[in-house]
């Protein structure tokens, strides 16, 4: 449990955190410029004493800015974000989250803007929790319309001998969908590979 030490002067200033999800979905129906339009939103109604900084997650998390008032900062890190081609551990978020708070002497503010897409849920509930001092809004910018259609495992052949031909199996896995028959290309570099 934390707690605030006893005498700590109280402050209505707070340490406000943008964790935006830069995953693959994220280029979906729009999904990424509102994610970007809803950061930078935040950004404008900081108040005078407030401190933000941004993070990406998927691939892993990367903090862009240490806690700053600097508003053109922000924003420059907000434009500069583009969604790649990676899943995203919601797992991983919160242990960031979790350091990020702890740390901060501000009480933290945290907005999560995603899709919040099934396949990123961690095994262990406990894996989402922030501390008490810590503030979660979470932000969906999903449409209604929230198919996914993820590549959930991937195997085959580790070795090849001579002119051998490699055997790979994909397990494709549809959240929201209905049942389907789906194709599935193998490219590397542009070039198609295997159907």
């Amino acid at each position: 449990v934390f707690r605030r030490a006893a005498g700590a002067p109280l402050s209505s200033n707070r340490h406000r955190i943008l964790a935006l999800d830069t995953s693959f979905s994220m280029q979906y129906a729009g999904r990424h410029k509102r994610s970007q339009s809803e950061a930078l939103a935040l950004i404008d109604r900081l108040r005078s004493g407030d401190r933000a900084q941004v993070l990406t997650f998927g691939p892993g998390v990367r903090v862009l800015l240490d806690p700053t008032d600097d508003r053109a900062a922000l924003r420059a890190a907000v434009n500069s974000l583009q969604p790649s081609r990676s899943r995203n551990s919601y797992g991983d978020l919160g242990q960031s989250l979790r350091a990020l708070a702890q740390s901060s002497s501000l009480p933290a503010e945290v907005h999560v803007l995603s899709d919040f897409q099934n396949s990123a849920m961690p095994g262990r509930f406990a894996d989402l929790s922030l501390p008490a001092t810590a503030t979660l809004t979470p932000h969906n910018v999903a449409t209604d319309d929230s198919r996914n259609w993820c590549v959930e495992s991937l195997k085959g052949d580790t070795r090849l001998y001579e002119k051998g031909r490699a055997r790979l199996e994909a397990v494709i896995a549809g959240f929201n969908t209905p049942a389907a028959t789906r194709r599935v290309t193998l490219s590397i570099d542009g070039r198609q590979l295997a159907s």
